[in-house]
């Protein structure tokens, strides 16, 4: 169930163009920050060596790490990376 969440939401950010921007400010490498209301709510780095999971970069461990978050919350997400 919680791999289904996972999913459904990192769809939900990605399915609006306007949701992911690249931005050149201090963010270190391989990082992606999810930021609500202009706060940083999770952070995430690639760990598809260290947890040995196919699918676990960056946009997906931040996410992950952000735990369940209200539909209303994922609207107004923004990804940064």
């Amino acid at each position: 169930m919680e791999f289904r969440v996972l999913i459904s939401a990192l769809l939900l950010l990605i399915s609006s163009s306007s949701c992911i921007k690249e931005v050149k400010i201090d963010i270190p490498n391989y990082e992606e920050q999810l930021v609500i209301d202009g706060r940083i709510i999770s952070r995430g780095h690639n760990r598809r060596i260290q947890k040995g999971s196919s699918i676990l970069h960056a946009e997906m461990d931040c996410i992950e790490k952000a735990g369940r978050l209200k539909e209303d919350d994922y609207a107004k997400a923004t990804l940064y990376s």
